[in-house]
C-alpha cells in the first residue's frame, strides 16, 4: 500500500500518452490491444486514486457531464439495435475514453508544473512520430508512422502541432527556438508528403486562422505574439514550396484536397453522409443502435459494395453518432465539444494566452478529422483528445491563470 501511495502521477500521465506506442500482441488490427491497454491504464490509475483518497464526486464536472449522459443515451439505443453485442463493445470504448479523461485531468492537477511536463512529453513523442514517418518515406514504405495508416498518423501529427508552437513560444532559449522552428517547417513538408487530405486541410486552415486571430486579438499585447504566428505561416508556405518542387504527386493531392469532386474517396464520403441521414430519418429519436452502423449501412450501400466489403464507418463521427444514437445522443456529443470551445474562446478573449489558444486549435484539428474520417474508433486520436481536453480544462481554471 505504501508503494501505491508513492506511485508518481507523472508516471501515470506518461503511460496515457504512450498508450499507442506500447508493444502489440501480434494482431492484425492494432486497435484491439490498444483499447485493452487504455483500460488497463485506467484500472491502474483507479487503484492509485483510490489508495490516495482521490476518488470523489469532484472527479466529475460540467464539461465531462455531457459525455456521461451521452453514454446513457448509447445504452438506450441498444433497445433498438440490430446487434446489441456490437453496441456493448462500442459503449465500453466510450466508457474507457470518459474514465481516461477524468483520470488524466485529475493527474494533471496532481503534478508540479504540469504544463512543462506535458510539453516536454509531447515534444519527445512528436519527434518519434516524425522519425518513424521519415524512415518509412526514405525506404519507400507506406508512411503510417506508428499507426495503422497514413491518415491516422497525419491527423495525430496535425493535432499535436499546436503544442510544438506552444513549446516554441514558451521557451526563450535560442536552441529550443531553433529546434521548434525547424520542426514546424519540416512537419508541414512531411504532412504534404504523406498526402493526407484532412491533415493538409486542417494544418493549413488552423495556421491561417491563428495568424489572423493573432493580429486582431494580440494587437494590444507583446509584438512577439504576432511574430510567432507570422513565423508559423512562413514555415507552412516554405514547406509547400519545397514539397511542390520535390514531389511529383503532391500537386495532385493538394488539388484533390481543394477540389472535392476530383477524388473517388471524397465522392464515397458524400454517399456515406447521405446514407446516414437516410438511416437517421428512420429512427430520429434514439437512433438505430450504437456501434450498429456497420450492419445498417449494408441496407443502403449494397448497390455500391464490391467484393462484399462493408464500410464500418461513415467517415464522419458526428453523422455516425446521429444515425446510431439519434438526435439526443448527437446533441449530447456535440455539447461535449461545444462547451469547451465556447468557454475556451471566452477565456482566450479575456486573457489572451497561448495556453488556451493553441490547444483550442488542436480541438479544431480533431473536429476537422472527425468530419472527414473516424478518429472516434482510433485509440491514438482519443488519447490525443484526452490530452488536449484536459490541458484546456486545466488552463481554464482561474487558479492556473498565467
Amino acid at each position: 500500500m505504501n508503494f501505491i501511495k508513492k506511485y508518481p502521477p507523472s508516471f501515470l500521465l506518461t503511460l496515457y500518452l504512450i498508450t499507442t506506442y506500447l508493444p502489440l500482441f501480434g494482431e492484425i488490427d492494432r486497435i484491439a490491444s490498444q483499447w485493452i491497454t487504455l483500460s488497463v491504464i485506467n484500472f491502474i490509475t483507479f487503484i492509485y486514486l483510490y489508495f490516495t483518497g482521490s476518488i470523489t464526486y469532484k472527479l466529475f464536472n460540467r464539461f465531462t457531464l455531457p459525455y456521461l449522459i451521452f453514454i446513457i443515451a448509447c445504452l438506450t439505443s441498444l433497445f433498438i439495435a440490430i446487434n446489441p453485442v456490437e453496441g456493448l463493445i462500442e459503449i465500453t470504448r466510450h466508457i474507457s475514453i470518459f474514465i481516461g479523461l477524468i483520470f488524466f485531468f485529475k493527474l494533471l492537477n496532481s503534478v508540479s508544473n504540469p504544463i512543462k511536463r506535458i510539453l516536454n512529453s509531447v515534444f519527445i513523442l512528436f519527434i518519434l512520430q516524425l522519425l518513424a514517418v521519415t524512415n518509412q518515406l526514405y525506404f519507400d514504405l507506406p508512411p503510417i508512422g506508428l499507426t495503422a495508416n497514413k491518415n491516422i498518423v497525419a491527423a495525430s501529427i496535425s493535432l499535436q502541432l499546436p503544442f510544438i508552437w506552444l513549446f516554441f513560444t514558451r521557451y526563450n532559449n535560442i536552441i529550443s527556438k531553433i529546434i521548434a522552428l525547424t520542426l514546424l517547417l519540416y512537419t508541414h513538408y512531411l504532412l504534404i508528403s504523406i498526402g493526407s487530405k484532412a491533415a493538409i486541410l486542417s494544418s493549413s486552415v488552423i495556421v491561417l486562422v491563428y495568424f489572423i486571430v493573432s493580429y486582431l486579438v494580440f494587437k494590444t499585447k507583446s509584438r512577439s505574439h504576432r511574430i510567432y504566428s507570422s513565423i508559423a505561416v512562413i514555415a507552412m508556405i516554405l514547406s509547400y514550396l519545397i514539397t511542390f518542387n520535390n514531389k511529383n504527386n503532391i500537386s495532385q493531392t493538394f488539388n484533390n484536397t481543394i477540389n472535392y469532386s476530383n477524388d473517388q474517396g471524397n465522392l464515397d464520403r458524400l454517399r456515406y453522409y447521405r446514407e446516414t441521414l437516410e438511416g437517421f430519418i428512420e429512427s430520429p429519436l434514439i437512433g438505430n443502435g450504437i456501434g450498429n452502423w456497420k450492419i445498417l449501412s449494408i441496407k443502403y450501400d449494397a448497390p455500391f459494395m464490391k467484393n462484399y466489403i462493408v464500410q464500418y464507418h461513415a467517415h464522419n463521427d458526428f453523422l455516425q453518432i446521429l444515425v446510431e444514437t439519434g438526435i439526443v445522443g448527437f446533441l449530447l456529443y456535440t455539447m461535449f465539444f461545444g462547451q469547451i470551445i465556447f468557454y475556451s474562446i471566452k477565456e482566450f478573449l479575456r486573457r489572451k494566452e497561448f495556453y488556451i489558444a493553441l490547444p483550442l486549435l488542436s480541438i479544431f484539428v480533431y473536429l476537422i478529422d472527425a468530419n472527414l474520417n473516424f478518429p472516434i474508433a482510433r485509440v491514438i486520436m482519443q488519447v490525443n483528445l484526452i490530452l488536449v481536453y484536459s490541458f484546456l480544462l486545466y488552463n481554464l481554471n482561474p487558479i492556473n491563470e498565467k
